[in-house]
């Protein structure tokens, strides 16, 4: 008998809710229970897996590795100035002249993801949690966000780069500093203790602090393609909520869903595809690599599933705003 780990409900033991995703970044063809709880909807992983550093080497997450360009020279405070009103521009359309003529210049980029774009400010001190090799700060840094930083447990080692980002090999639960935001992008879906993440991301909030968190969870796309949906990702994905079950998990850390935003993916849905099939395919594949096994016309199908479910706020990518209840 399975237990769920987030409500504590009996997980049914029939084949409506207990599934076997196929492994296919590791093993390759071997299959892992999951559960799917009755009660708060989470999908959840049951079997064991012990050697769960070898699931994070770091030759496979393109995570661990950085663009070293990102990492050069520390800023004067004229050229902070000028990449504030740049990205002010860019981002938030604001600034627009001076960020007008800088963007003219040279084109500005926005990082790579950053939702709830009000949280955002240039003043506030950051923490992205599972940040890797430290891609996404060395992206605020270079844009003028001065107090940014990362801890990842699965780096080889601490690392601070020319551009003064320090990138840390800790967990979340070893911190005893506070920030204004806690940021962390597709890292909860890895994490096999919610509850306890939570409540280290809830203890390291400065007053009026925030938690963004950027995942995928089950909703439409799951529910059509089940053991089959590229979100499962057995047997690296431990817990894959619903809203329902990310509202218990955050009760329980002294937290509540503030706002969340759920966006389909079109990539995720080939992929889906490609799982029915049982279709090999790589982890960094290029969507023209994806496309190339599917006619015009189930693409056009799928691509509009995507923007339905976007439209719909039934995606399976999370954005959740998260924010103390006490």
């Amino acid at each position: 008998m399975y237990f769920c780990g987030i409500c504590g409900a009996v997980i049914q033991g029939d084949d409506e809710y207990m599934i076997f995703p196929l492994d296919f970044l590791f093993s390759g063809r071997q299959r892992y229970r999951y559960g799917e709880c009755v009660n708060c909807g989470c999908v959840q992983f049951l079997d064991t897996y012990e050697e769960l550093d070898k699931l994070y080497n770091n030759n496979k997450y393109s995570s661990f590795r950085i663009d070293h360009h990102l990492t050069y020279g520390k800023q004067s405070s004229l050229e902070r100035y000028l990449m504030r009103k740049r990205f002010e521009y860019v981002y938030f359309q604001k600034s627009k002249v001076i960020g007008w003529a800088l963007n003219k210049i040279k084109p500005g980029v926005k990082p790579t993801v950053m939702p709830f774009e009000e949280q955002w400010d240039f003043r506030k001190k950051i923490l992205d949690v599972g940040c890797g090799a430290g891609t996404f700060i060395c992206q605020l840094r270079k844009i003028g966000f001065e107090h940014v930083s990362g801890i990842d447990p699965f780096i080889s080692f601490d690392t601070v780069y020319p551009n003064g980002i320090s990138v840390e090999k800790k967990r979340i639960t070893d911190l005893d500093e506070q920030y204004d935001i806690v940021y962390s992008h597709d890292v909860f879906e890895h994490v096999d203790d919610p509850a306890e993440s939570l409540t280290a991301m809830r203890k390291c909030l400065k007053p009026g602090g925030v938690c963004i968190m950027v995942f995928p969870g089950v909703n439409a796309m799951y529910k059509r393609y089940k053991k089959d949906s590229y979100v499962i990702q057995a047997p690296q994905h431990y817990f894959l909520h619903s809203y329902r079950s990310l509202e218990i998990v955050a009760a329980k850390a002294g937290l509540k869903v503030a706002s969340m935003k759920c966006e389909g993916n079109y990539l995720w849905y080939l992929k889906s595809e490609l799982l029915v099939q049982e279709t090999a395919f790589g982890e960094t594949d290029s969507s023209d690599e994806l496309e190339a096994n599917f006619a015009q016309k189930e693409l056009t199908k799928l691509k509009r599933i995507a923007q339905e479910d976007t439209q719909t706020n039934t995606g399976d990518g999370y954005s959740v705003l998260l924010v103390p209840t006490r």
